[in-house]
């Protein structure tokens, strides 16, 4: 997952540097407004076809794809009988889910809020008169502007209408669905703003092609450009100003259209070929060590644990990842329920790491299981017959066939007062 990630951010990078190399300075805003859109789906789905390529290579029957889980952290306490018994398997989701629900939120409250906007407006068809301390701005088919601007609204109506038949709305909701799902990759900020650029230099495009005077209505942006943004509308200003007007008045020299296209169709092509020679080249260089380790985990573990009795031959990865019934925290709740440190460990004050291996077999059953490095043998045994006692588990697949796979459960049995 984190190597799929890494290489979405790089994807958007490159195609982003791409774009403000070959198209930044074009005056073709529906292109960029279309590429701009479009670069955020090609990162994401450049880098999990791959790993769908990946995933179609041939393998051999005989082998046992291995993965070692985040250690079980079991507490005991040296007057009681009582433990806790926690993980950190989903520590990353939980940060990565709150960080998302707020910006979402956020989203929902900003969205709101042009909603009550609009109830204290004065309503002229789907035309709103609001407070002078906000600036015009549309969103979807609502226009709104403040009472101010009376003078100037058949200006800015024109040049609303245009954002409201563009949809751009849909848009910037669809940038801030990704900025709250993606906000680890800074270059959906940039992309966001740069689409927000775009827009605006568009619908002043159509305005000035009306023949509309140039001056005037830089005057009128001016005017709009002290009032408030609205976070999630288009703003007639949009603090663009000087690069709006510097495009205004930019010549339509004649562009190279089909070489910036070519350019940009190279790059994705470069970029589909280099990810799939990249996973190609450590396809084949894992084929050839079999004693490789399958997860980044076990550079770590494997200083503790005997190499032999942790590795095997290296391979693609499985389609479905086995896993346990009812998912992770089931697990860690199971393992709490029926984990006890026993009395001898306690009193001899025995602490430490136990490593117990399985392998989760094609019909789900657990088989083959030991411990790879112990403590004592009161908690060897009491690890071991944790994991012994579990359910079966929903098995991996590998090109739609069932496979053996081996887990690694560290546990960390610790003593408290």
């Amino acid at each position: 997952m984190i190597t799929y990630l890494v290489q979405s951010i790089l994807i958007s990078a490159i195609f982003t540097l791409g774009y403000f190399i070959m198209f930044r300075k074009s005056k073709r805003f529906q292109m960029r407004r279309a590429m701009i859109l479009l670069i955020p789906i090609l990162s994401l789905l450049i880098p999990f076809a791959n790993q769908i390529n990946m995933g179609a290579n041939p393998i051999k029957k005989s082998v046992v794809y291995n993965q070692v889980l985040d250690t079980v952290h079991v507490v005991g306490f040296e007057s009681a009988d009582n433990m806790i018994i926690y993980s950190y398997d989903s520590l990353p989701f939980i940060i990565y889910s709150s960080i998302s629900l707020v910006l979402l939120v956020l989203l929902v409250l900003r969205i709101n809020s042009v909603f009550r906007l609009r109830q204290n407006a004065i309503k002229e068809d789907n035309i709103f008169i609001i407070s002078d301390e906000h600036q015009a701005f549309s969103f979807f088919s609502s226009i709104f502007i403040p009472a101010t601007q009376r003078k100037n609204m058949r200006l800015i109506i024109e040049h609303e209408i245009i954002h409201v038949n563009q949809k751009h709305s849909i848009d910037i909701i669809y940038f801030e669905i990704l900025n709250a799902l993606l906000w680890f990759n800074p270059i959906i900020l940039l992309l966001k703003k740069e689409l927000s650029a775009t827009h605006e230099f568009y619908v002043d495009q159509v305005i000035i092609g009306q023949n509309t005077d140039v001056e005037h209505y830089y005057k009128v942006l001016l005017e709009n450009g002290p009032l408030r943004n609205m976070a999630i509308g288009n703003n007639f200003n949009n603090s663009l100003t000087k690069s709006r007007f510097i495009m205004m008045t930019k010549s339509n020299n004649k562009e190279r259209l089909t070489i910036r296209l070519i350019g940009m169709i190279f790059i994705l092509s470069s970029m589909i070929f280099v990810f799939q020679a990249c996973d190609n080249g450590i396809s084949n260089s894992e084929s050839k060590s079999e004693t490789s380790l399958t997860d980044s985990k076990k550079q770590i573990e494997s200083k503790a644990i005997p190499k032999t009795n942790m590795v095997s031959k290296e391979v693609p990865e499985v389609d479905v990842y086995p896993s346990y019934p009812g998912g992770d925290q089931a697990r860690i709740s199971f393992i709490a329920e029926n984990t006890v440190y026993p009395e001898i460990a306690k009193k001899d004050t025995l602490q430490g790491m136990v490593y117990v291996s399985f392998i989760v077999s094609k019909d789900g059953s657990l088989k083959d299981l030991k411990v790879l490095r112990g403590v004592s043998p009161e908690i060897d045994a009491e690890a071991l017959r944790v994991v012994s006692i579990m359910p079966n588990w929903i098995p991996a697949e590998k090109d739609g066939e069932n496979v053996d796979f081996e887990f690694t459960i560290p546990f960390r049995f610790v003593l408290s007062k």
